[in-house]
């Protein structure tokens, strides 16, 4: 019955389809309703989902900055950085350097925007040495917020 419900569906759709159904047999009932119960608390947990790529033009800026670069990349894999950063951000495009960052970030810049699409929200985040081109980011990351 639930593959039937919801095979081929968008997920932020569960919700809807599973209260409306009015085809369940009685004696099924209970079960049903306990099952949706279940479903319903797996789709409404937030999942977070990370990717991370340009090291390589990270290393390319700021190889002499070799503290700098260990620091960040410890807060990259053990998440601080992305929760950090996530306390900073408004809607708009944000940009960090300096006094507004951790001083073991003393030569990076932070640039970031919230986005939503398809009911999922998230936050982009570039991270650059602090004489990065910043115009061209701000409008990558505009652009990005629009066109999602």
């Amino acid at each position: 019955m639930f593959n039937e419900l919801l095979l081929d569906k968008n997920l932020g759709d569960t919700r809807v389809i599973l209260k409306n159904n009015a085809h369940v047999p009685m004696e099924i009932r209970d079960l049903y309703n306990q099952v949706t119960a279940q479903i319903m608390a797996s789709v409404d947990v937030q999942k977070r989902t990370i990717g991370h790529a340009g090291f390589n033009y990270l290393l390319q800026d700021m190889r002499t900055e070799v503290e700098t670069l260990e620091h960040l990349y410890g807060d990259i894999e053990s998440e601080a950085l992305y929760k950090s950063v996530e306390q900073l951000t408004s809607n708009d495009v944000s940009i960090y350097f300096g006094d507004e960052l951790d001083e073991s970030y003393k030569s990076l810049s932070v640039i970031t925007t919230n986005f939503e699409h398809a009911g999922l929200s998230g936050n982009l985040i570039v991270v650059g040495p602090e004489l990065m081109g910043y115009k061209q980011v701000i409008k990558l990351l505009h652009s990005f917020k629009k066109g999602v």
